[in-house]
């Protein structure tokens, strides 16, 4: 099978709620908006939020997985950063089970991003776990990440 031609098309903030002009500055931010789109899924979702220079967000994918993995290329989410201009990027998932603690999976996917997005000249700001009860782990709070 040969692709030929593909089309993608970049819909700026389709069906998620924020305010364009408002900064995400805190995983407490990133985990208040996006709480409603992640917190009952019975099955893990994976969300790449794409932010201006000033941290504002003006775009995002996201990957619908099965119930305890969500498949996540690092080449998919930067060649999106490429086309909406990103100068910065927060990764959130859920976790179906409530426990917000991040697998080993979990931190290496972090790693692999984080390093990717280095070499390309995006920041990799945070990578935010959403659970139950309003709970949330942030690998920048936690130390495990170092925003720029």
């Amino acid at each position: 099978m040969e692709c030929r031609e593909m089309e993608v098309r970049y819909v700026k903030g389709a069906n998620l709620k924020f305010d364009g002009r408002k900064p995400l500055t805190t995983s407490a931010d990133v985990a208040a908006m996006l709480r409603p789109l992640l917190e009952n899924n019975t099955r893990e979702s994976f969300i790449a939020i794409y932010l201006d220079g000033r941290l504002r967000p003006i775009g995002y994918v996201r990957t619908d997985g099965q119930v305890t993995s969500v498949p996540v290329r690092p080449t998919d989410l930067l060649g999106t950063a490429f086309l909406c201009a990103s100068k910065a990027l927060v990764v959130a998932h859920n976790h179906p089970s409530g426990d917000v603690q991040p697998s080993a999976e979990d931190r290496m996917l972090t790693k692999r991003l984080s390093e990717a997005c280095s070499l390309l000249g995006v920041d990799l700001l945070d990578h935010v776990i959403i659970g139950a009860d309003g709970a949330h782990f942030s690998f920048y709070d936690a130390g495990l990440t170092e925003r720029l």
